[in-house]
């Protein structure tokens, strides 16, 4: 459902999530040169019978909260995610989402602390999660996705990230032994259990190139 050049697009939301029949989604507002907001679904104050939404425009920490509250029967999400403020309001533990198995998201350039603060209180059931990351060098910390996997994501059953990097000047945080570190970290015996394998690629020349990291057979 594109919908190009439309100022209101909570009345767009409100009109979807109140369809008493709909439980799958996929939408893509577009938004006007002049339009200095983004789309928003915070405070709508209604219920959604929603099961899977694929929203192809970014929504920041707030939408996604507000999302959740308003589709309590959500089990599929696909977004993108948008960098927004470093002061992250607290959340109500009263819309963390009991039914949400499946998540695929586009962190981009946004902190990981970002992902952590929603993983750690909405998530819990999530069983499947498809995670593309750019440049941020803190989504490669084999330990701290083990102790937020443990701690908040016990079902999870699927986990493919993929993280790209792109290495300009001579400066750069990545070279083959950070590389094959890296991999050595997201080896260990927490990985291997669950059977999650990661490979990458480093492709430079005159300083310049790109990084890959990637789950290798995610469906295993």
């Amino acid at each position: 459902m594109p919908i190009d050049e439309y100022r209101n697009h909570d009345e767009i939301y409100r009109s979807i999530l109140n369809l008493p029949a709909l439980t799958y989604c996929k939408m893509n507002l577009k938004r006007r040169y002049d339009y200095s907001g983004n789309p928003t679904v915070r405070m709508l104050h209604v219920t959604s019978p929603l099961e899977e939404i694929v929203i192809l425009q970014a929504l920041d920490y707030d939408d996604i909260i507000g999302l959740l509250a308003c589709a309590p029967h959500l089990k599929r999400l696909d977004f993108n995610f948008s960098k927004c403020r470093d002061n992250l309001p607290a959340i109500d533990s009263t819309i963390a989402s009991l039914r949400l198995t499946h998540l695929t998201v586009d962190m981009g350039l946004t902190p990981f602390d970002h992902f952590e603060r929603i993983t750690t209180n909405l998530l819990s059931h999530l069983q499947v999660l498809h995670i593309s990351v750019k440049q941020n060098k803190k989504y490669l910390d084999a330990n701290r996705w083990e102790q937020l996997i443990s701690s908040s994501m016990p079902h999870l059953r699927i986990f493919d990230l993929n993280y790209s990097y792109h290495i300009y000047g001579i400066y750069t945080e990545w070279n083959l032994a950070d590389c094959n570190e890296t991999l050595r970290k997201f080896s260990s015996l927490f990985w291997a259990q669950h059977k999650w394998y990661f490979e990458y690629q480093l492709a430079v020349k005159d300083y310049e190139g790109e990084m890959w990291f990637f789950s290798v057979n995610p469906y295993r």
